[in-house]
């Protein structure tokens, strides 16, 4: 794989607790020398991301919520519809877990639709923590989060239980429709690894910086 083509399927995300300036300065620097496809950074800094990415072709993402999804909505709409004011492109939620486990359907696409319906024509991509479930509660979540607007459904957070797995894209591709895209994070594998995700269905990838970095080794530029 070219070094071009695996730039455009990496969601790079810096945001851990020891997160500094300096190395949030150095994830922008080599997004923009890179060219990864978007990244996510410290929500405090996001102003400074925005600045910097301003007239490249690196989109600038964003969470609004904890990793089980239980903000209140209103919490995570404003949280949504603030950094999209900063220049956010897209918002990574996490659907309400504890929704999802009583049950409480309605509720649970009434809380992504009001997020979607707070960024605009922003992308929402929704993580439904594909690692919790069987395959049927994995396909129940799949189409709830499409049921209620996602233009994404991401595989899990950084909280994940496990890390991603064929199978569980392969079953999102199968009952998604074909304009819903599919994004696995945590991904840590290989470039061999990250082909055969793309095979099974998948549209792109989150990585911490280290990761972003092995796979560009891995890739080769002709």
């Amino acid at each position: 794989m070219k070094r071009q083509e695996l730039a455009k399927l990496l969601d790079v995300t810096y945001i851990s607790t020891t997160a500094t300036l300096e190395g949030a300065k150095e994830h922008i620097a080599e997004a923009k020398r890179c060219e990864w496809r978007s990244v996510i950074g410290p929500r405090c800094w996001i102003p400074m991301y925005a600045k910097e990415l301003k007239g490249s072709s690196v989109l600038l993402g964003s969470g609004n919520c904890d990793i089980n999804g239980s903000d209140n909505n209103h919490i995570k709409c404003y949280t949504a519809r603030s950094n999209r004011e900063l220049g956010c492109s897209e918002v990574d939620m996490v659907m309400n877990i504890g929704y999802f486990n009583s049950h409480m359907y309605a509720d649970l696409i009434e809380d992504i639709r009001n997020v979607k319906s707070a960024i605009g024509d922003g992308i929402l991509k929704c993580a439904v923590e594909a690692g919790l479930w069987d395959d049927g509660a994995l396909e129940r979540a799949g189409a709830l989060a499409a049921a209620a607007g996602a233009d994404w459904v991401k595989t899990g957070t950084w909280g994940a239980p496990k890390a991603p797995e064929l199978r569980e894209v392969k079953i999102l591709r199968r009952i998604l429709p074909d304009n819903i895209r599919i994004k696995v994070a945590p991904f840590s594998g290989t470039l061999t690894e990250l082909e055969e995700f793309i095979a099974a269905g998948a549209d792109c990838f989150g990585v911490v910086p280290e990761q972003a970095r092995a796979l560009w080794k891995e890739a080769l530029d002709f």
